[in-house]
């Protein structure tokens, strides 16, 4: 082997251990998570029924999307494009989940789907 093909062999080697450990102390993104919180009161959101529905109420604030369930109830959240950001299986309460950004979503609530804009 020539001496050129074992510094080429070695270099590439060498970057993509590089790259592999530069890929490890990147921090990923924080996935989203639905939270469950005691209450809104005192702040400004306000939560209005999800139609078609029954027993959900739903409201936007404080870059949070909050959603109260009667019932336990399987809940998934999309991009406008359809991607899906989360699905969570939320118990009887109020939870809310933080927005990356503002935009439209789609958030599915059993079989109905609803249009969220932030």
């Amino acid at each position: 082997m020539s001496k050129l093909k074992i510094l080429l062999i070695t270099l590439v080697t060498a970057l993509a251990t590089i790259s592999v450990k530069a890929a490890a102390v990147v921090p990923r993104a924080e996935q989203p998570r639905w939270e469950q919180v005691s209450d809104i009161s005192g702040s400004r959101i306000t939560l209005t029924p999800v139609k078609g529905v029954k027993g959900v109420n739903s409201g936007i604030g404080n870059k949070h999307l909050y959603l109260e369930v009667a019932d336990p109830t399987r809940i998934e959240l999309f991009t406008i494009l359809g991607q899906p950001i989360i699905t969570a299986d939320l118990k009887p309460g109020l939870h809310r989940l933080k927005l990356s950004s503002r935009g439209i979503y789609l958030l599915r609530i059993g079989n109905a789907t609803i249009r969220i804009k932030y």
